[in-house]
């Protein structure tokens, strides 16, 4: 049981690694941009409710990633701060938890060793560590669909 957990925050602490390097960069494309002003101004009016960008409804996207970013910029930051990084955190989460999820499925289907091998090189992969240094929903869905494909293993 402690090697497992050992095993598992070694794999979650090389997802961590993978992402972290560009959290501080300013943002990286124009959606990135509307999702942390939506959050922000999420937190602001005090409706988690109705999703506005602007004075515009942004009704294109599941809310929970606004909530996820909301709770990280008040959990870590301020929407008067403006640092994008906050709003990056939980794309971060879904490559951690996608890491996880690889690996917990791994271990019942192809062992342990193999898991860990499928794991890691989820967490390093070029296109996986950028999106989770996004603040987007792709990383967290990716981190859902692995749990969902985790328990049908």
């Amino acid at each position: 049981m402690i090697g497992r957990l050992r095993t598992i925050a070694a794999l979650a602490a090389l997802a961590v690694a993978a992402a972290v390097a560009g959290l501080a960069l300013p943002p990286l494309d124009r959606d990135e941009a509307r999702f942390a002003q939506a959050s922000a101004q999420m937190i602001e009016s005090g409706d988690y409710i109705r999703i506005t960008f602007q004075d515009e409804a942004r009704n294109k996207k599941p809310a929970g990633i606004y909530w996820l970013q909301a709770a990280a910029v008040q959990t870590f930051s301020s929407p008067e701060a403006r640092a994008i990084w906050a709003y990056r955190l939980p794309s971060v989460l879904g490559l951690v938890i996608a890491v996880i999820a690889t690996y917990g499925a791994g271990c019942l289907i192809v062992g342990r060793r193999a898991a860990f091998a499928g794991a890691g090189l989820l967490a390093v992969t070029v296109l996986a560590g950028a999106e989770a240094g996004i603040a987007k929903t792709d990383a967290m869905l990716m981190g859902v669909t692995a749990v969902a494909m985790a328990a049908l293993a």
